[in-house]
């Protein structure tokens, strides 16, 4: 029941704060204008088990899930990416994952991941004010291209199991404002 109104609540938030078709707007240019998407930045435990090592210890200082909703067209992009800082205070991403690309069903993906990850997730906030739960800000034309290059390949590679190509990894625009 929580998971359920907490996606709802997020969703309804982007819906109403952000919204999707800001591309297809009369006016809109879309190689300069910039399109809002919302950040929410997820914390997740370091005491969940399959969080620690053999010995139970903890891995890392704090993990975090940067999840990005961002409607350019019809479609909305629902992405997440997993942001740790190490024993050593080295700071990491994994790969950016777009876990919905959908023009309705981007808000089941919401509800999946809040579901797959209710046991290890510890706080709901944003990275720009001290009291707020998430951000929203304008994604530059490049970011929203990026999005798309990240979807095209997920396309192609429907059905095998492979990893995001280092091309892309290392290309990713939208990680550099999560950089500390």
């Amino acid at each position: 029941m929580i998971q359920w109104i907490l996606k709802n609540i997020i969703c309804h938030e982007f819906e109403t704060r952000v919204g999707k078709g800001h591309r297809m707007k009369d006016g809109h240019d879309y190689k300069k204008d910039p399109v809002p998407a919302m950040h929410l930045v997820w914390e997740i435990s370091p005491y969940c088990e399959e969080e620690q090592d053999a010995e139970g210890e903890q891995q890392y200082q704090y993990k975090r899930v940067h999840m990005l909703i961002c409607g350019p067209n019809n479609y909305v992009y629902v992405t997440t990416q997993v942001e740790t800082i190490d024993m050593d205070g080295e700071q990491s991403f994994e790969p950016m994952e777009i876990i919905g690309y959908h023009d309705s069903c981007w808000r089941d993906s919401v509800d999946r991941f809040i579901r797959d990850n209710r046991h290890k997730l510890m706080q709901l906030r944003c990275s720009g004010s001290l009291f707020g739960w998430h951000d929203v800000y304008d994604l530059t034309p490049e970011e929203v291209e990026y999005l798309g290059k990240v979807e095209q390949w997920r396309r192609n590679k429907w059905g095998k199991d492979e990893v995001l190509p280092p091309e892309l990894v290392s290309s990713n625009p939208i990680q550099k404002r999560w950089v500390r």
